[in-house]
């Protein structure tokens, strides 16, 4: 699993990097990584361009088909409402997460299998790049 903590991070690097909202998703079928993807709603200026949207596609052309029934999901922070309804829409069996969203009450666990990962130094690294993010934000207005 910590190879796959390691990619996620690693692509919400990525999305930080293009100064969008640090979160890295990927696809998982068999032990491989078949879809991934980082935030881009800034840089796309597009309201769908979220990591777990990205992983998803990704899987499915991976595939040739759009039900990801025996696929998992691992992603740096927990889905919104709208990634929730295209992981259930997948069919993917299992997501993984590693931080839980502050900034919502919806609570997706009630529609999907949901694991929160037991790792807490690669969750406090993954921490210090979404805060980071914000601060920058604030600190640029």
């Amino acid at each position: 699993m910590n190879k796959y903590i390691d990619k996620i991070v690693e692509l919400a690097k990525v999305a930080y990097d293009n100064d969008d909202i640090p979160v890295g998703a990927i696809v998982v079928k068999d032990k491989e990584i078949i879809g991934e993807g980082f935030n881009t709603r800034n840089s796309f200026k597009s309201v769908i361009g979220h990591a777990e949207i990205d992983a998803i596609e990704m899987a499915c052309k991976h595939i040739g088909d759009w039900r990801l029934d025996d696929c998992t999901m691992y992603v740096t922070l927990l889905p919104c409402m709208m990634c929730t309804g295209a992981l259930i829409e997948s069919r993917i069996k299992k997501v993984y997460y590693l931080c839980d969203r502050t900034n919502v009450c919806f609570k997706c666990d009630n529609y999907l299998n949901i694991e929160k990962i037991d790792n807490d130094k690669k969750r406090q690294k993954y921490m210090k790049l979404l805060h980071l993010f914000f601060e920058n934000k604030r600190n640029k207005s």
